[in-house]
């Protein structure tokens, strides 16, 4: 069992990606893709008000655990994400390879956590009810720091936009140091500039 989640949560079930080659029908080219990816699925955990002693949340009623082994920490994202499209509920995927992990969560986009060794593996529910210990796990998968009156989807929607900038600054002055001409340089320069002051 996972540490930090009480017995009463376990459950053991397999998860055949028979299910999902049939509910997604899959071709035999997204089939390989995803064999590549994935070598086995296991329901582990049922996270409820009847399996912890936490009360039910207005809209978290339950989420689920499930381990991923992967075929190699080089996996397809699209593969992941087609996991959480294939159960219809709250679940947090522990993607392990070899004997590292990492946690997985969709909120809109694929939230993960950083590669850590196996054996530091845990996860806390911390809340009144599961709204409160979905929305925790959430933001410490995605390193997310919700700040003033946002919501943890309006963090996690500013978080990606700055971070899709400051890509852009990163490619933008990489360019910029190459470039020779000196007005295409300086015209980059005020590009940069104007991205910095978006991100700020």
């Amino acid at each position: 069992m996972i540490p930090g989640l009480p017995l009463s949560a376990s459950i053991y079930q397999i998860l055949p990606k028979k299910a999902l080659y049939e509910k997604f029908c899959l071709t035999n080219q997204e089939k390989a893709k995803f064999d590549r990816s994935v070598h086995k699925m296991t329901i582990v955990a049922e996270i409820s008000p009847k399996t912890v002693n936490i009360a039910s949340g207005k809209d978290v009623r339950r989420f689920y655990i499930i381990e991923v082994e992967l075929q190699s920490k080089k996996y397809d994202r699209k593969s992941i994400e087609s996991i959480f499209r294939l159960i219809e509920q709250d679940i947090v995927l522990v993607l392990i390879s070899k004997r590292q992990y990492r946690l997985a969560v969709f909120k809109g986009v694929l939230l993960e956590s950083d590669w850590m060794e196996l054996d530091m593996l845990t996860i806390n529910l911390v809340g009144l009810d599961l709204d409160v210990v979905w929305e925790n796990i959430v933001k410490r998968i995605g390193n997310i720091n919700v700040t003033g009156e946002n919501t943890l989807e309006e963090q996690i929607s500013k978080d990606l936009e700055q971070r899709k900038l400051q890509q852009q600054i990163d490619s933008l002055d990489r360019k910029m140091r190459v470039e020779k001409q000196p007005r295409a340089k300086r015209e980059m320069y005020e590009e940069l500039q104007a991205l910095k002051d978006r991100i700020e």
